[in-house]
Formats: structure tokens, sequence, C-alpha cells
């Protein structure tokens, strides 16, 4: 019906879910395979460590993980059933719409005692 990627698409609305419709029923629609692109993978773990040579082979390391260091959001699920009579909209809220979210930035501290 429309271009789904047109306009602005305010708050968590992914593509605009005006661009579609149901088809008439017995029918087959007419959407091209994957019309849409869902959101990226974008995300930094880092870690550091540090080694304490205490004697001959023992040592202690202190490390930390940093994972999503940077904290970015990053979207995981797209509402994408169309499940109206009139509109794709009609009894599923969440079709166009983000659902969940990747774990944010979580952080990992760890003590090693190696002999």
């Amino acid at each position: 019906m429309g271009d789904p990627g047109a306009g602005d698409q305010p708050g968590l609305l992914w593509f605009n879910p005006g661009a579609f419709a149901p088809p008439t029923l017995g029918t087959y629609g007419t959407a091209p395979v994957a019309p849409l692109r869902l959101p990226g993978y974008h995300q930094w773990d880092i870690s550091l460590a540090k080694n304490f040579y205490l004697w001959e082979e023992t040592r202690l390391q202190l490390r930390a993980d940093f994972i999503n260091a940077f904290n970015q959001t990053q979207f995981r699920d797209v509402g994408t059933l169309c499940s109206g009579v009139n509109s794709c909209t009609q009894f599923n809220s969440s079709f166009g719409t983000v659902t969940s979210t990747r774990a944010p930035r979580e952080i990992q501290l760890g003590l090693s005692f190696y002999w």
C-alpha cells in the first residue's frame, strides 16, 4: 500500500504500519519477500587484565570485563504479525513497533590466583 520507510517514525515505531494491509480473504498478499530490515547488532565488549607475579610460578590476576561497554541501546525484536481484518494494527497493537531490547551494560570483576 505504501513505502514502510517513508516519513518519520516517532518513538519505538520501526516502520510505518499504515503501509501494510491484510490481503482480502482467500488471496495471497503482494508484499515482496523480506521488505524490511530488522535492527542490527553493534556491541563493544572490552576486557582489561593485570597480572601480578608474586614468586616463581605464582601470580595474581585482576580482571575487569565490560559487556556492551558503551551501553548503546540495541533493539532486538519488532512486531511483524499482521492480524487485522481492515488494518494490521486492528488486533495487534505492537505491529511495527520495537518489542524488546538486548541487555544493557554488564561489568564483571574478577580476581584469580594461579599456582
